[in-house]
């Protein structure tokens, strides 16, 4: 299982991790940062990725949307941005081609 990161929307904490290789988001930390309540039970649509108190993002816009008060676009912006951060693939480090040390001339005592 992926482990869980922090990310800030509005001075609130908001976690985050992927699942099944989408991000999902703790509906807690969001209705916190948003003022909107997330209803109970499962949220539409529905997404094998989806679990209770997690939705994916399209699930977050439905319940804004159903609250009335639309999806802000800086927050989807901003979901998009912790998304990309989320998924993106982990930088590849170039191979490093072996380092020849010199050793230091051996003394044996022959003068």
């Amino acid at each position: 299982m992926s482990r869980t990161r922090v990310f800030r929307y509005a001075h609130t904490p908001v976690r985050v991790r992927v699942r099944g290789g989408e991000p999902v988001w703790f509906t807690r930390d969001l209705a916190a940062a948003l003022g909107v309540p997330f209803p109970p039970g499962p949220l539409l649509p529905a997404s094998p990725n989806g679990l209770l108190g997690i939705a994916t993002a399209a699930q977050v816009r439905t319940v804004i949307e159903r609250a009335g008060s639309g999806t802000p676009n800086g927050l989807r912006a901003w979901m998009t941005d912790v998304s990309a951060q989320l998924t993106a693939p982990a930088p590849r480090q170039p191979a490093l081609a072996p380092v020849r040390r010199s050793r230091p001339a051996r003394d044996y005592g022959h003068h």
